[in-house]
C-alpha cells in the first residue's frame, strides 16, 4: 500500500490501548478472550478502511501491545512505541504529535480505535478542504453522546494540549478558546459510536454499516 504525497501530509493516528486489558468496563458480558478479539477486530477495521485513501499521507500507531508490529506491517501503518512512563491517551496523542512534526507532517487525525462503523466518506468530510488551510485548525468529532471527542484533526505542532476524559469535547473547545483557535465541531455518523459499555455493544449490533472483522466477531 502506497499512500499518496500531497502538500499538506494529513497522517492518521490511532493510540492501540493493550488489547489484553482493553475494554474492562465489558467485562460483564464479554470474558477477556473475547474483549481481546473485540477490540483487535475494531482496530484492524479502522486501519483497513484508512488504508487506501487517497487523502492520507501515512498513519501512525501509538500502542505498547505485542502485536501492534504485526497489524502495522499487515496495514502499512508506521509505528512507534508508547512511553511507559507516559500512558494514557493525552500522552499518546502528543507523543504521536510530536513523532508527526519530526517527520514533516503537517496536520494529524487522531482516531480511536473503537470506532467500527467507521467509512471512508466520514474520512472525506472530517478533512474535505484541508489543502486550502492556512491557519491553525481545529476539527472535533463528538461522539453519540455528544460528550466525548472520537476524531481530532489538527495541525501541527498541535495548537492545543489534548485534553481526553470526562466531557473532552468541552474540554477540547474550551482549549480552542483560550488559544483564540476556532474550533469546527464537524459530526460524522460513522465515527459516533465508540464501544465501552454493554450499552454500546447493544447498539452497535443492530448498526447497519459494521466492519467486516467486528461484524464477524459479532456473528460468532
Amino acid at each position: 500500500m502506497t499512500f499518496a504525497l500531497q502538500h499538506h501530509r494529513l497522517w492518521a493516528v490511532i493510540p492501540v490501548k493493550d488489547f489484553v486489558n482493553a475494554k474492562q468496563r465489558l467485562s460483564g458480558v464479554l470474558s477477556p478472550r473475547e474483549r481481546r478479539a473485540l477490540s483487535q477486530a475494531m482496530v484492524e477495521d479502522m486501519l483497513r478502511c484508512l488504508q487506501s485513501l487517497p487523502q492520507l499521507s501515512g498513519v501512525l500507531l501509538v500502542s505498547d501491545d505485542p502485536g501492534a508490529e504485526l497489524l502495522a506491517y499487515r496495514y502499512g501503518a508506521s509505528l512507534i512505541t508508547e512511553a511507559r512512563e507516559r500512558r494514557g491517551l493525552n500522552a499518546a496523542a502528543a507523543q504521536g504529535a510530536a513523532w508527526l512534526v519530526q517527520a514533516g507532517a503537517s496536520h494529524m487525525l487522531l482516531l480511536h480505535g473503537d470506532l467500527p462503523c467507521v467509512q471512508a466518506e466520514d474520512i472525506a468530510r472530517v478533512t474535505a478542504g484541508l489543502a486550502d488551510a492556512t491557519a491553525p485548525l481545529v476539527r472535533l468529532v463528538p461522539d453519540r453522546r455528544g460528550a466525548g471527542t472520537n476524531g481530532l484533526l489538527c495541525s501541527l505542532p498541535a495548537p492545543i494540549p489534548f485534553s481526553y476524559g470526562e466531557q473532552s469535547l468541552q474540554a477540547h473547545r474550551r482549549a480552542c478558546q483560550r488559544g483564540s483557535i476556532a474550533a469546527e465541531v464537524m459530526p460524522a455518523p460513522g465515527l459516533a459510536l465508540d464501544v465501552d459499555t454493554p450499552a454500546d455493544l447493544y447498539v452497535l449490533s443492530s448498526m447497519p454499516s459494521v466492519g467486516g472483522k467486528t461484524a464477524r466477531f459479532l456473528d460468532d
